[in-house]
């Protein structure tokens, strides 16, 4: 109920938003997905690392060698987080021009009481998106920062943990 009243109030009147919603729900899953390229890049980089002693008579794993920076290994893993935000940003100009379609309705709008009604319902999707993005990128960062931190021998670490990028 509390998002039907959201609905209401938020997005254009009589505007069908669930392509919006299967674009943000596809785009983010994909960008998921490709987020994943971090994890294969840094088993690879890790793999590098190691090497098979078996002087003894049980096979040891020796680590040598440091491994690559993480902006290095997380490369433009999460670039597709962005690309959605983008994409719905494009959707603001679809709700600004649903107001210039038939009756022309963005007269009435900008004539209520309350000037920012107008664009509260062009940018609340595209704004409410872009942040659900920028919050999903930043915890998969730290998640895939800790798992850099705590999966890689201390040996193996590079002395500058924070280069610049």
């Amino acid at each position: 109920m509390k998002i039907k009243m959201f609905h209401v109030k938020h997005f254009p009147p009589g505007m069908n938003v669930e392509g919006e919603k299967f674009f943000f729900g596809f785009g983010m899953c994909a960008a998921f997905f490709y987020s994943w390229s971090f994890i294969w890049r840094y088993l690879e980089a890790r793999m590098r690392l190691s090497e098979i002693s078996r002087l003894q008579r049980f096979p040891k794993v020796i680590y040598q060698g440091t491994i690559e920076h993480f902006s290095v290994l997380l490369g433009n893993a999460l670039i597709g987080f962005w690309f959605v935000a983008i994409g719905m940003m494009g959707f603001a100009i679809i709700h600004y021009a649903y107001f210039w379609q038939g009756s022309k309705s963005i007269y009435v709008m900008k004539r209520l009481p309350n000037k920012m009604e107008l664009y509260k319902r062009v940018w609340t999707l595209p704004l409410i998106s872009l942040l659900l993005c920028a919050v999903t990128a930043l915890v998969l960062w730290f998640i895939y920062y800790g798992v850099y931190i705590l999966a890689t021998p201390k040996q193996c670490l590079p002395l500058n943990l924070w280069p610049l990028w």
